[in-house]
């Protein structure tokens, strides 16, 4: 019974090791910037009033804004699809 109950257990913690490895896999960071696709562009074309330019463009990643600068750009051209939302 014992060793039903061991085996059992060194199962599961192989499993959940597994599947932490899958999960951190899935965005790397390289030099600090994202390598993973992000779920959306938003590019803001809305009018503003004072003639300081602000960023206009970021992404939306795992349901936060994120900056464009904090992605390896390259990476995601080549890799991704982005869905692009003009906000006017």
């Amino acid at each position: 019974m014992k060793a039903i109950i061991i085996a059992l257990f060194l199962g599961l913690a192989t499993f959940s090791c597994k599947t932490n490895k899958q999960n951190t896999a899935t965005s790397t960071m390289d030099n600090g910037l994202i390598k993973d696709c992000p779920e959306e562009l938003i590019s803001n074309q809305m009018p503003t009033l004072d003639k300081s330019k602000r960023n206009s463009k970021y992404y939306i990643y795992k349901g936060e804004r994120k900056e464009i600068n904090e992605f390896d750009s390259v990476w995601v051209n080549k890799n991704c699809k982005v869905k692009v939302t003009v906000v006017q």
